[in-house]
């Protein structure tokens, strides 16, 4: 090739033309130069420029002059070159069902495996349960807000997110004793008085309001390029602390010596033992369960 240029660029004739005359081949002062055609890219030329394209066997024109000029294939991206991903460049909402109720959450990128997600939900359902001859009708009236982090860490659709969860709950139960039945409160067994019988409440309370939150969770909400659906779930727990248990009554209760007011110190003694003996055995659990999961849909 670089013969080719050369006999190009000095004027000289390529292999295969003929010389003038005889004389001429012959001639001292003009050296017949033979070049053999060699295989180099298709050459296009203009104005003096040899642009090199496609293969295919040419011989350089004479020029005084030519400047080679090399024309490469665009370079292909890697195939493992992964795409940059802009912050809140996609958007996905998602229903949500579990421990932390019914509701909605939605979910938009911060950077390449990691997301922010929010959500809310809600819990509202009633109970009932006879405990030490008094019975419970309890309703759970529980709303929540959970903002949280996913962290993407093997690019696995497998997700680790901190988070919080916000509590706003109502766990609260009706007290009643029929009037002549006996129930036990604190360490003393007393009987419902037939003619003012034992009525209450009782609620119970979490430590915390704002709670600390881990859960781990597999399928990404945002579903990957072409695809729009996804039905991601997670487990984890959030800290709530202590849960503490209080109890309120009204009515008469009647022992050995009669029949006193639920306001009375001696039965308010036995109530703050009744609440005592419910509060301990909670002093173990100090994590809420969570569970989700949902169908999410990617915009």
């Amino acid at each position: 090739m670089w013969a080719v240029l050369l006999a190009g660029a000095l004027g000289l004739p390529a292999a295969g033309q003929s010389a003038r005359d005889g004389s001429e081949a012959d001639s001292p002062q003009m050296a017949a130069v033979q070049v053999a055609a060699v295989q180099v890219p298709a050459v296009q030329v203009t104005a003096g420029q040899i642009n090199l394209g496609a293969s295919s066997s040419v011989s350089a024109p004479d020029a005084p002059a030519a400047t080679v000029v090399g024309v490469l294939p665009a370079e292909k991206k890697g195939a493992g070159e992964k795409r940059r991903v802009l912050p809140f460049s996609k958007f996905a909402i998602s229903s949500r069902s579990g421990t932390l109720g019914a509701g909605g959450q939605f979910a938009v990128p911060l950077m390449r495996g990691l997301n922010l997600r929010a959500g809310a939900g809600f819990i509202d359902f009633g109970a009932a349960a006879t405990i030490d001859g008094a019975r419970y009708e309890g309703q759970i009236h529980l709303k929540d807000g959970m903002v949280s982090v996913d962290w993407f860490p093997f690019n696995l659709g497998i997700h680790i997110s901190p988070g919080l969860v916000i509590f706003k709950s109502a766990l609260t139960a009706g007290v009643y004793v029929p009037g002549g039945n006996s129930f036990d409160l604190g360490e003393v067994t007393f009987t419902s008085s037939p003619t003012d019988p034992v009525t209450g409440g009782a609620s119970l309370q979490f430590e915390h309001t704002v709670m600390p939150a881990l859960t781990i969770g597999f399928r990404n909400m945002i579903a990957k390029e072409g695809k729009h659906w996804s039905t991601p779930f997670e487990l984890g727990a959030a800290y709530t602390g202590h849960y503490t248990a209080q109890l309120n009554l009204q009515g008469s209760a009647c022992i050995n010596v009669g029949c006193l007011s639920a306001s009375s110190p001696t039965i308010q003694q036995s109530v703050v033992q009744e609440q005592d003996s419910l509060n301990e055995p909670m002093k173990h659990f100090q994590i809420y369960p969570i569970f989700i999961s949902g169908v999410s849909y990617r915009f």
